[in-house]
């Protein structure tokens, strides 16, 4: 299926799974109110002027939005990035999340597809104390530099350990993260055909990530709902209001 993999081999294996059970079936942190802007745009509306927290340097930008569906508000944030050179949407993720503590993701790797991006966290509170666990609490381990790694594709079990404040969505089987992009932000933000470590970004490109909650109910699946009518969907009407993360102070 279409999956939000981090080399391009393993997009095609994850289409064919999905396609068949279709068949079948078918931010933010230490904050005052100031944070966050009393009416944030809509996705259609979003710009890179309203961007406030930039990680990176160089003549290139680019966008990242997350929204993890987990009815906390707010519920879908952005930052911006810049680079010179050649970077890719891993690039952005990993050099975001090392540089804002709060931001942290969940990632595998397979020997024979490479990474797989599992979960996608934010401590709303900004306590740098997240823990996740993947045996119901019994031991927790905590994000380095930014990221956690997993030995499975078991991300569906992985849960916060604690801090019930925070944005967190992980899956693979049950829900997924998919992944949206655009060269333009005013363009069709199309279902990404490669992963994240195989997509260059692109000078103004927006690399956006939604969380599908349930891959097994269409009307809770980007992915199912995109499948069925490609040429007519864009991404962005999936998201909702979004809000620029502001620099941790």
């Amino acid at each position: 299926m279409l999956r939000n993999m981090f080399r391009g081999r393993t997009m095609t294996k994850r289409i064919l799974f999905l396609a068949t059970v279709a068949l079948m079936l078918f931010a933010c942190g230490e904050h005052s109110d100031s944070d966050h802007p009393s009416s944030s745009p809509l996705a259609v509306e979003f710009a890179f002027d309203d961007l406030q927290y930039w990680v990176g340097e160089g003549e290139n930008r680019a966008m990242l939005i997350v929204q993890w569906n987990d009815g906390k508000s707010p519920e879908a944030l952005a930052w911006g990035y810049k680079w010179s050179g050649a970077k890719y949407g891993y690039d952005m993720i990993d050099d975001i999340a090392k540089a804002d503590k709060r931001f942290f993701y969940l990632r595998f790797s397979d020997p024979a597809f490479g990474y797989a991006m599992g979960g996608i966290g934010f401590d709303v509170s900004g306590s740098s104390n997240i823990r996740l666990s993947n045996n119901n609490g019994n031991s927790c381990v905590s994000p380095i530099d930014g990221s956690i790694d997993t030995d499975a594709y078991d991300f569906d079990d992985w849960k916060l350990c604690d801090d019930a404040n925070a944005h967190w969505q992980a899956g693979w089987f049950e829900a997924y993260w998919s992944y949206w992009v655009t060269d333009i932000i005013d363009g069709k933000w199309k279902y990404s055909d490669l992963g994240a470590s195989s997509k260059i970004l692109v000078n103004n490109s927006v690399h956006a990530w939604y969380f599908d909650l349930n891959l097994n109910d269409p009307e809770l699946s980007t992915f199912s709902r995109c499948m069925e009518d490609p040429d007519n969907c864009n991404g962005r009407d999936f998201f909702g209001t979004i809000t620029p993360v502001s620099k941790p102070r």
